[in-house]
């Protein structure tokens, strides 16, 4: 059974750049794929199709397993000389960073991006500068998963769930570790930061 990674992705560059790259992925998501028989390739948010088509490159079905979506209305942002592209995907155990690091070179573009998948203990981005993903933090609870901007939010939400406040110079990890039991586990991973942009 797969454990699905959730990818934030944005593409930064000048507005022309940015506009061919979102009608191209709002064109892939609108076309028809009823013709296919294979169970991945019936739906047009396959991430293969970004490979195949707009990179012409040979990937079988059972690759790049996962899909892709945005939001029509939202995927540009403009700010002064840099626009950008926003979209995400969710692919099985890992990111498909190799594919869209091609896409960026394609279209001249930076790609910055946010993944996560915390069965695997995954939560890396390549945004060193925070400019487009502030996250830096992500509580697992029996209430279920959470991300944070900042460690203080983290001791002000393990607070409000257990009623209990960290020691003085506690790291969040460790004040996680000490509330934790066998019926109750509050995990936190903190997201890493790999190289910076990818510039296409």
């Amino acid at each position: 059974m797969n454990n699905w990674c959730t990818t934030d992705y944005v593409f930064e560059g000048d507005l022309q750049s940015v506009q061919k790259l979102s009608r191209a992925l709002v064109k892939l998501l609108k076309q028809d794929r009823g013709e296919m028989t294979d169970d991945l390739t019936t739906h047009s948010d396959w991430v293969g199709y970004i490979a195949r088509e707009m990179l012409k490159m040979d990937v079988a079905a059972d690759d790049c397993d996962g899909t892709f979506f945005c939001i029509e209305d939202e995927m540009i942002t403009e700010n002064g000389d840099k626009s950008a592209v926003t979209f995400f995907t969710s692919t099985a155990w890992d990111d498909e960073n190799a594919a869209f690091a091609a896409l960026a070179k394609k279209y001249n573009l930076k790609m910055y991006y946010l993944a996560f998948e915390p069965t695997a203990h995954i939560f890396e981005s390549n945004d060193g500068s925070r400019r487009h993903f502030q996250q830096k933090f992500f509580l697992e609870t029996p209430k279920g998963g959470e991300l944070f901007k900042t460690e203080k939010e983290v001791f002000a939400k393990l607070t409000e769930l257990t009623g209990e406040t960290p020691r003085k110079n506690e790291p969040a990890a460790d004040f996680c570790k000490r509330l934790s039991t066998e019926a109750k586990v509050f995990t936190l991973l903190a997201c890493k930061t790999v190289k910076d942009e990818v510039e296409g």
